[in-house]
């Protein structure tokens, strides 16, 4: 997604607002994960007088499977975002490129709501999981293999092998 900033560059230090909405593609992240809603950013940004600074937040929704008990769930994504645009950005990658008076906020967009997700979805943090027995739902009911009471040894199979 792309803004012009011509007028902010024109008029440094004043603070110029804007509200976004789009779908994945809209913003280059699509295939990445299966979004639920619309991704929203909101920002005020400001021309220093050699960078736009700009801050913000994005927000969205994820379909995503718990990593216990594998079901989907809606994660909600709410990310605060600082960012700064140069006409010649720096080496280290602490800049994004603005060209011809307009930002592209999609390599933005991609760092910040790719970077906040957790490397598990949990679905809560009291998720029981699976029965690694039976493969019982442990959140929804006991399973009826004895593992949840310690009754079933995992390790049982493995007793054989050294005989």
């Amino acid at each position: 997604m792309k803004i012009h900033v011509l007028q902010a560059i024109n008029s440094p230090f004043e603070t110029f607002s804007l509200a976004l909405s789009g779908d994945a593609a809209d913003w280059g992240i699509a295939g990445e994960y299966d979004f639920a809603a619309p991704i929203e950013f909101t920002a005020e940004y400001f021309y220093n007088g050699k960078t736009l600074e700009m801050r913000g937040r994005f927000k969205t929704v994820i379909k995503a499977d718990c990593s216990r008990c594998l079901k989907e769930f809606l994660y909600p994504v709410d990310q605060e975002a600082e960012a700064f645009f140069s006409a010649r950005p720096d080496e280290e990658g602490m800049e994004y490129p603005m060209k011809e008076g307009a930002v592209s906020l999609d390599q933005l967009a991609r760092d910040e709501i790719l970077a906040s997700l957790p490397m598990r979805f949990l679905c809560g943090r009291d998720c029981k999981g699976l029965c690694p027995v039976c493969g019982a739902d442990m959140n929804t009911a006991q399973c009826g293999c004895g593992q949840a009471e310690g009754k079933v040894n995992p390790f049982e199979r493995l007793k054989d092998l050294f005989d």
